[in-house]
Parts: C-alpha cells; sequence; structure tokens
C-alpha cells in the first residue's frame, strides 16, 4: 500500500515552492525505497539533481537574486547530502549522480580541469559527510581521492575517521599513499593534503592555500573548532616511522620533480608552474 502511494506523494512534493525541500524530501524518499524499487530511487535521485543544477546561485553583492536562489556554500551543501544519501542507499547510483555533477559544470570542452576539480571537491565532501555515521564507506570514498586529487575535504574526512577508528583512519592512509606512489600523475597540492594526516602541524598551511574559490567560484572556509579537528596530536598517537619515511620519500621525489620542470620557462612570478611549487613548499 505504501509504495502504491508514492506517486501521489511524489506529486505532492513537486507542489511544494521551495527547491531545497524538494530536493530534500525526494532524497529521502528515495533512500527509503532503494532496497525494495531501486530503480525508482535513481529515478528520484536524478529528478534532485536536476533541481539542485537548476536553482540559482547568490552570488556575493549581488542584490538581484530570486527567491529561490543559494549561497554557492549551501548548494554544494546539498549536494553533498544528495550524494551521501544516494552513496548509502545505491554506490552505483552515487559514482553516476557524481559524475553528472562534475560534468554539469563544463560548458565548453575546454573546461575539462574545471570538472575534475569539482569532481574532486565533490568526492572529498562526501567522504566527509560520510566520516561519522558510516566510516568504512567514507574510507572507500576518500580512496578515490587519490583518482581525482586529494582535497581539504578528503584531509577532514580522514580525520575525522582517525577519530572515529584510527586503525581504519591509518589503512586508508596507507592505500591512499600507495596509491600516489604509483602514480607519477599525482600533483603536490594532493601529497601536501595528505601528509597533513601525518605532520598535523602543517594542516594550517594546508588550510590556508586551499581557501580560494573552488570549482564554483566561492571560496571554502572552515570552522575546525565547530568540527572538533583543532586539537594537536598526543605524543602517544605518533604517526608510524615508516609511513613518514615512505611520505617523505615521495614528497621530496614529486617536488624536485617540480622543480626541474621550472627550467623549461623562465622563472618570473607571473610563471604558473613556479607559484604552484610555491604554494605547495609548506
Amino acid at each position: 500500500q505504501a509504495m502504491e502511494l508514492l506517486p501521489l506523494l511524489s506529486e505532492r512534493i513537486g507542489a511544494l515552492k521551495s527547491p531545497v525541500w524538494k530536493v530534500r524530501l525526494k532524497t529521502s524518499l528515495a533512500q527509503l525505497i532503494a532496497v525494495n524499487n531501486p530503480d525508482g530511487a535513481r529515478q528520484l535521485f536524478e529528478q534532485s539533481l536536476q533541481i539542485l543544477e537548476a536553482i540559482p546561485v547568490r552570488r556575493p553583492r549581488d542584490t538581484s537574486f530570486s527567491a529561490e536562489a543559494l549561497h554557492a556554500v549551501e548548494l554544494n551543501s546539498l549536494r553533498s547530502e544528495v550524494l551521501m544519501r544516494a552513496a548509502i542507499a545505491d554506490p552505483q547510483s552515487a559514482e553516476a549522480l557524481m559524475g553528472t555533477m562534475a560534468n554539469s559544470s563544463a560548458t565548453e570542452p575546454s573546461d575539462v580541469e574545471g570538472s575534475h576539480r569539482r569532481k574532486s571537491h565533490i568526492i572529498g565532501q562526501v567522504s566527509f559527510a560520510l566520516a561519522k555515521e558510516q566510516p568504512e564507506l567514507a574510507a572507500q570514498w576518500v580512496e578515490k581521492s587519490a583518482q581525482t586529487g586529494f582535497t581539504v575535504w578528503s584531509h577532514l574526512a580522514l580525520e575525522t575517521l582517525r577519530q572515529q577508528n584510527p586503525k581504519l583512519a591509518d589503512a586508508t592512509f596507507n592505500r591512499t599513499l600507495s596509491q600516489f606512489e604509483s602514480d607519477p600523475g599525482a600533483d603536490l597540492h594532493s601529497v601536501s593534503a595528505l601528509g597533513s594526516y601525518l605532520f598535523s602541524s602543517t594542516a594550517p598551511a594546508m588550510f590556508l592555500f586551499t581557501s580560494k574559490p573552488d570549482g564554483d567560484g566561492h571560496e571554502i572556509g572552515f570552522d575546525l573548532e565547530s568540527m572538533g579537528l583543532s586539537g594537536r596530536r598526543s605524543p602517544a598517537s605518533d604517526p608510524d616511522p615508516e609511513l613518514v619515511s615512505r611520505y617523505l620519500n615521495l614528497a621530496y621525489e614529486r617536488y624536485v620533480d617540480s622543480l626541474s620542470a621550472l627550467s623549461s620557462g623562465p622563472v618570473t612570478a607571473e610563471n604558473p608552474a613556479l607559484q604552484s611549487v610555491l604554494t605547495s613548499l609548506p
């Protein structure tokens, strides 16, 4: 009987004025019916995504916005909420939604880099959103970050996992490090962000250099105290010396490679390669 009422419920949700409530209710409904009606759940997740992409973004100093407009931070939070629920209910559906989300901002073929960057942020946000309630699933998403780029969100997810389950966090770090070691294309920003797991004193610098506009053009801000991640590690939880050695060897190798790449261009303030090296120095 409940399943027979779903079309009526979906119609009622569609009649709501608030796009935010439409997204949240459709997503909650999708999560509820995923076991008994996986196809219906995927359709609801997709509908939620379509509503999300149609919501206008409220830009700073812009007074001509509609009532439905949201700040980019709120919109990103809503995206990660949809994907987190999809990841719990149907991992395959979440993968497909993530790809669609990442590509929705790419209006031209030349915007592949922006799409890739957005995907890395989405993966990190989902892993962080999952970390407290679904640590095992969050660990899988943290490892996905190694394929697209390790971000501040990935770092926060790993720190949250360490508070929940230190063994799981260490194992996730170990596997992610192994991926970077076997991938010569792993960039310095990803290596730097990963290293903050071992060296907590580098986290503030990493946060500083990554507080630049993301794929949606807004700055990312973090309140570490409210997230419960501001405390320093105790001496009893010092990192494994073998992991430290492996990480430092990797970081040194990649950093020296980036320096040698500068020889192909002028070492000036305008050289983007030089800027990349400088921001990765901490």
